[in-house]
């Protein structure tokens, strides 16, 4: 509805360590001899058979309880990792600026001219990539990488 409904500030965004996860990583760290029930209970004013609950799956650990756990930790959820471009996306992108590539084996300048008309192309497609896009800003997107690549081939 608005543009900055759209927008995907993650610059400053910590990605969300879930329940799962989180159980997962103290597990490891009780592996590693890093920590125990006890010290975990202790933490959380628990009594150990609750923290046995939560490994066992009987008993959910509460928002601060994990707010507590993660900052003792030094805990972090891992980042997405992004879904790769499909083959759609990168198809018509790619016949647009292919012809546009010097004969022969490709200078850096060209490879790197390439490289980032692409990555402007892909990135006018918005998100997510691994969904193809409509033909329109398929169009819209190769017909900007082409301006993109001549203007820094030009350069």
């Amino acid at each position: 509805m608005f543009g900055a409904d759209d927008y995907q500030g993650t610059a400053h965004r910590r990605p969300v360590l879930g329940h799962a996860e989180l159980v997962a990583r103290l597990e490891a760290l009780k592996a590693e001899k890093r920590t125990t029930n006890s010290e975990i209970a202790r933490l959380l004013s628990l009594p150990t058979p609750r923290i046995t609950e939560i490994f066992a799956g009987t008993r959910l650990i509460r928002v601060d309880e994990m707010k507590i756990l993660v900052d003792t930790f030094g805990l972090e959820g891992e980042a997405p990792s992004p879904a790769a471009p499909s083959a759609e996306n990168l198809e018509p992108i790619l016949d647009a600026l292919l012809p546009l590539a010097p004969p022969g084996r490709l200078s850096d300048q060209s490879r790197r001219a390439l490289a980032e008309a692409l990555s402007y192309g892909l990135g006018l497609l918005g998100k997510p990539l691994a969904t193809p896009a409509t033909v329109d800003a398929l169009a819209v997107a190769s017909r900007a990488a082409v301006a993109r690549f001549r203007a820094i081939a030009t350069a």
